[in-house]
């Protein structure tokens, strides 16, 4: 991905080259846990392919919407990048009708809305690994955002919430990403670090009463990032490192 300081992220199938797998104890030297080989995981990928219903959405959790016929679960990366069914190309929207689960969730393309009416998102990869649980990132030409959204002014709702170990937004030299958490009673939680333009240029809006509850939130990391943070409408609050901001 053009950063030669990391340790190697991916392995040849562009799968995470180091994982933690929860269900086998931690053992050996090193801060990163590396539970099994390159390759010899068992975290799979899941390509969105949408195939949007009559209101114009696509479930997250429909079998239908992912190449192969089977929907991300915890030990899936859920990926969304330019192949969407029924000409949906440039902006589309991912429904949650029920809580659930997946490894990580990965926008590389274009504007995807997750609209979670019915549920909440769990992302799995632990903040130890190299490939963050929430990536939003890539060319300028793809263009990607991620927008988090639920019917928040309905009364009753519940408030809903996407929870990340790690985020990355604009990750790779050169990229761009944006992501927006708008509206009443939807949330962003992440326990490890937000980074916000590691080495691209990236950007995260807090809007019209969402929260975004950030434990370590970095700004522009690398020499060739940059990376901007909003706070626009009532109520929204933007919490980092035990600091809140709100308007």
């Amino acid at each position: 991905n053009g950063d030669r300081l990391e340790q190697l992220p991916f392995d040849v199938q562009r799968g995470p080259r180091f994982i933690d797998e929860v269900s086998t104890t931690n053992s050996g030297l090193g801060v990163t846990p590396v539970d099994r080989g390159a390759i010899e995981t068992n975290i799979g990928i899941a390509q969105w392919i949408g195939q949007p219903n009559a209101s114009g959405n696509g479930e997250l959790v429909s079998n239908a919407n992912w190449q192969g016929g089977s929907a991300p679960g915890p030990l899936s990366r859920a990926v969304f990048g330019e192949q969407v069914a029924g000409g949906q190309s440039l902006q589309y929207s991912v429904s949650l009708p029920s809580s659930t689960a997946a490894y990580t969730a990965e926008v590389l393309a274009n504007q995807v809305t997750f609209n979670l009416f019915g549920g909440s998102l769990s992302l799995q990869a632990p903040a130890s690994t190299d490939v963050p649980s929430l990536l939003v990132s890539g060319t300028a030409a793809r263009e990607p955002r991620l927008v988090l959204r639920s019917n928040g002014f309905t009364a009753g709702v519940a408030t809903r919430s996407v929870t990340a170990p790690s985020i990355a937004i604009a990750k790779d030299p050169g990229s761009v990403g944006r992501l927006t958490v708008t509206g009443q009673r939807i949330a962003l939680n992440s326990s490890g670090l937000t980074k916000v333009g590691d080495h691209g240029s990236g950007r995260i809006i807090v809007e019209s009463g969402a929260i975004a509850a950030l434990s370590s939130l970095s700004l522009g990391v690398a020499p060739t990032g940059s990376g901007i943070a909003e706070l626009v409408g009532r109520a929204a609050t933007l919490a980092s490192s035990g600091t809140s901001s709100e308007l």
